[in-house]
């Protein structure tokens, strides 16, 4: 289910950083490369989210699937619970095939 079955909610939360996730972070691989991995990390979601917006609208299941992982990981990676969650939601909601 596809396309126009897709339903579609008003954001209604901005984007927060869990501060936790960022200190462990810093003390498992130094602030500096920390502080690179969360703005690559930042860059894919970027990309990832836009992939999520077209296929919501117009591609196959499995693809949204694979993206939505991915944004499901690096939301986790840098300590973007809301966003993991949602993600985790959204698979819940294709894997039910729940529009």
């Amino acid at each position: 289910m596809m396309g126009a079955d897709i339903s579609e909610l008003p954001l209604g939360e901005p984007a927060r950083f869990n501060p936790s996730q960022l200190e462990k972070l810093c003390d498992s691989m130094g602030e500096t490369r920390a502080e690179a991995e969360v703005a690559y990390a930042l860059a894919r979601l970027a990309s990832l989210l836009e992939q999520v917006s077209r296929l919501g609208r117009q591609g196959p299941a499995d693809e949204l699937r694979d993206v939505l992982t991915a944004v499901v990981r690096d939301a986790r990676l840098i300590g973007m619970a809301t966003l993991a969650r949602v993600g985790d939601n959204v698979l819940a909601c294709l894997a039910a095939d729940d529009p």
